[in-house]
């Protein structure tokens, strides 16, 4: 190749990646100024540790004194990992038993309750591909 052919094409060689160079820090410079300022701030998902896999609810209304009374069985798996306990919304509810079922058993586990969470302790954890039931005992209001 020709010395001057050498030097044109690395003449346009840098002459487009400065170009192109620039041209990507400007639209950078430009979409940052646009941006709106709530789209930056980081939004976790809540780390999902379960798997539902059935529900089943028992469960009678008293509509006049607005209450629910019944049973709530609930079938998880460990999404992921091994775990030990479940966390479960349960705001403003009466826990009267908690258990976990198997062969048509019912065995008494601990729990503990705020008012707004149901936090339940197993002695054991539970591996991923297996699955386990549980059963929320919600008794009749005491003013029923």
């Amino acid at each position: 190749m020709h010395p001057k052919s050498k030097l044109l094409c690395l003449l346009l060689a840098g002459v487009t990646a400065t170009g192109l160079f620039q041209g990507a820090r400007a639209q950078t410079a430009e979409a940052n100024e646009n941006e709106n300022p709530a789209l930056k701030i980081y939004r976790a998902s809540p780390t999902k540790i379960n798997d539902l896999v059935h529900t089943k609810l028992d469960v009678r209304f008293d509509y006049a004194k607005r209450y629910l009374n019944g049973k709530a069985w609930i079938t998880l798996r460990p999404h992921f990992y091994a775990t030990d306990s479940l966390l479960l919304d349960a705001k403003g509810m009466d826990i009267k038993e908690v258990a976990v079922v198997k062969a048509g058993k019912n065995t008494p586990l601990k729990y503990d309750y705020d008012g707004w969470q149901l936090n339940i302790h197993r002695t054991n954890s539970i591996n991923p591909p297996n699955h386990t039931s549980f059963i929320l005992i919600i008794p009749p209001s005491p003013m029923s």
